[in-house]
């Protein structure tokens, strides 16, 4: 059994009822870069990200109490200094009250993990410019629209002009700069206020909750000067802009 355990291609640890790893088997080497030596007696929390510890201390508390196995995604400090994502399996083993071992197995998925984020990230997000998309655009409007607590609640809507002239003549190389400047641009004005997404080929949308109708206008003015700014620096950019604000929810 000992064999098979230390030559498997996961981890499998032992941990008694103060999270104090009291066994844990060599592959633990490959995958995080530990010795066994240095990581039996070590606290298994300590390694943990800081981000996943308010959880999985709150699941500690409860797995004490269960008979169930539990299944956890995390990241685990490696000896490299960098988080890696693993996958936990953890039983604890009562004898009537008495806790008498937490055992568990441990799975490299990094870069299972690392590829689902970056298909999760392209599915909401424009490729070229990296904001946000036209579904997520159109999944978010009508989420913050049907809130009362999003109110005034303030649209723009811009189009590049020209952009397939600009393409034609001067190739795409430049347009593609004009779509990535001018998401750029959106995004340092109007960012930190809503959602800004490139909704067409050539064209951006913003959503802006709790916006009037006077506050919209200064994010326009404030583009409109951005804009001046690069024309006078001999940039190719002209944009159409509309604007529409929301008071009540129906």
């Amino acid at each position: 059994y000992r064999n098979i355990i230390e030559n498997i291609d996961c981890v499998i640890f032992e941990c008694d009822y103060k999270r104090i790893i009291t066994y844990i088997s060599p592959v633990i080497t490959e995958i995080l870069g530990y010795e066994v030596h240095e990581a039996v007696g070590r606290d298994y929390f300590e390694v943990l990200h800081p981000d996943d510890k308010p959880y999985l201390y709150k699941l500690f508390s409860t797995i004490r109490e269960s008979k169930e196995v539990i299944s956890e995604d995390y990241r685990l400090l490696t000896k490299w200094g960098e988080y890696r994502w693993v996958r936990n399996r953890t039983k604890v083993f009562w004898e009537g009250d008495r806790f008498i071992v937490a055992r568990g197995v441990i799975f490299d998925i990094h870069e299972q993990k690392i590829q689902e984020e970056r298909i999760k990230y392209l599915s909401i997000h424009d490729n070229l410019t990296g904001l946000k998309n036209r579904s997520y655009w159109e999944e978010k409007l009508q989420e913050l629209q049907d809130r009362a607590d999003t109110l005034p609640l303030s649209i723009i809507v811009a189009d590049i002009n020209g952009l397939k002239e600009i393409n034609n003549s001067l190739g795409h190389d430049v347009g593609n700069n004009i779509l990535i400047t001018t998401g750029q641009l959106f995004k340092r004005i109007a960012g930190g206020k809503g959602i800004v997404a490139r909704i067409g080929g050539d064209e951006f949308g913003l959503v802006l909750p709790n916006t009037d109708e006077d506050s919209v206008k200064n994010v326009v003015e404030e583009v409109k000067k951005e804009i001046e700014i690069l024309k006078g620096k001999n940039y190719l950019l002209d944009l159409s802009i509309g604007v529409a604000t929301k008071h009540k929810k129906e």
